[in-house]
């Protein structure tokens, strides 16, 4: 269980061994999520994950109670299965795009 703070704040994940979190007082618009290590660790070649179907989110809910969950699979459609890398709680992001640190 990770928490926010005040101004923007960056969430680094670099391996797989890194999911199953959960965020408390994410920000929309301000918070990132940086994948480029866990691309680089999954060995991710590519320059567009979200097109290549590495990364996407789901919601539940609506604000203040939605949970965002953002999904990834390491293989795109490969046989390798998808898992939930993070859950960000009391936020409805649907376009994963806008969590991305550099635009990933």
């Amino acid at each position: 269980l990770m928490t926010g703070g005040a101004g923007a704040d960056r969430f680094v994940y670099g391996s797989l061994l890194d999911a199953g979190d959960q965020i408390i007082g994410f920000e929309k618009g301000s918070d990132r999520l940086d994948i480029s290590a866990l691309l680089a660790a999954v060995g991710y070649a590519g320059s567009t994950p979200l097109a290549d179907g590495l990364l996407w989110t789901t919601v539940v809910g609506a604000a203040p109670a939605a949970v965002t969950s953002v999904r990834f699979d390491p293989d795109g459609a490969g046989p390798q299965v998808p898992l939930t890398l993070v859950q960000l709680v009391g936020v409805s992001i649907p376009n994963a795009q806008d969590l991305l640190d550099g635009g990933v």
